[in-house]
């Protein structure tokens, strides 16, 4: 079933979920690179001055984005093992049951094998549904986040936007911490593309995370001890044996067609 599994599984999941999820984090660092320049060449452009607020996103992000990630891996990767464990159980069992049906039939024992197999989905079900709602809990940190910031801008920015009507009325208009609308609207939206694409970044971790236990898995077979050289030797000992039973039976039996027919048959070291 291991085997079985390395093979259908487990190396497609190393291949999409890890290789090929690096050509897709390079794709969204380049979206936070465009970000990042807007953000220093804008106000530049614009005439306005530099507001450190909006490279807040740029280090805070990346910090409770990993933080998370770090904390939840230790459960992540427990219920993506135990859910392909599962999975594998299910998997041998079918191919042994497939593999063993005329003996099984033969011996009436179809009812018992249909209940074991049952027990086996409902166990590979349970697990399925677990490791889901950690994967789904997990996916909705990055949004959250996001939704955290653009909160917290939104009332920040909304004060340096109404700030120079209330500093007006006050009679000491600040023009320091003016901030048009336009802008304002503008930063909102780069707070919400610069959270969807650590998000994004995020929910690709997360997959290559999951890829953990099939990376881990193929490493570990791969790397078990084989029988190469015994199989090697033994074929030489049975090669040299042919050749030296051969030419005695050549010898002795020159009449014989094909020295392969008077050859006899031996068993030893059963």
């Amino acid at each position: 079933g291991e085997i079985i599994m390395a093979m259908a599984r487990d190396s497609v999941v190393l291949a999409h979920d890890g290789f090929c999820s690096l050509l897709q984090l390079m794709k969204l660092f380049g979206q936070l690179t465009a970000i990042f320049v807007y953000q220093i060449t804008s106000p530049w452009v614009f005439d306005r001055p530099l507001r450190p607020t909006v490279f807040v996103p740029f280090a805070a992000f990346p910090f409770f984005l990993v933080s998370f990630l770090l904390l939840r891996k230790k459960t992540t990767v427990k219920y993506d093992i135990a859910r392909n464990e599962k999975q594998d159980i299910l998997i041998e069992r079918v191919s042994r049951t497939t593999a063993n049906y005329r003996l099984i039939a033969d011996y009436s024992k179809r009812p018992y094998f249909v209940d074991w197999l049952e027990r086996c989905i409902r166990d590979y079900n349970k697990a399925f549904i677990h490791a889901a709602q950690v994967m789904k809990n997990n996916e909705y940190f990055a949004p959250w986040m996001t939704l955290l910031f653009v909160s917290a801008y939104t009332y920040i920015g909304g004060m340096q936007v109404i700030g120079p009507a209330l500093n007006a009325e006050e009679g000491s208009a600040d023009s320091a911490v003016s901030l048009s609308v336009g802008m304002f609207i503008t930063n909102i939206q780069i707070f919400r593309a610069i959270g969807g694409a650590y998000g994004n970044i995020y929910m690709v971790l997360l997959n290559m995370q999951g890829s953990f236990d099939a990376l881990l898995r193929i490493v570990q077979l791969l790397n078990l001890q084989i029988d190469v050289p015994q199989r090697c030797a033994l074929s030489r000992t049975r090669r040299e044996m042919t050749k030296r039973l051969r030419a005695e039976a050549l010898e002795n039996h020159p009449e014989a067609p094909v020295a392969l027919d008077i050859l006899p048959i031996r068993m030893q070291n059963m």
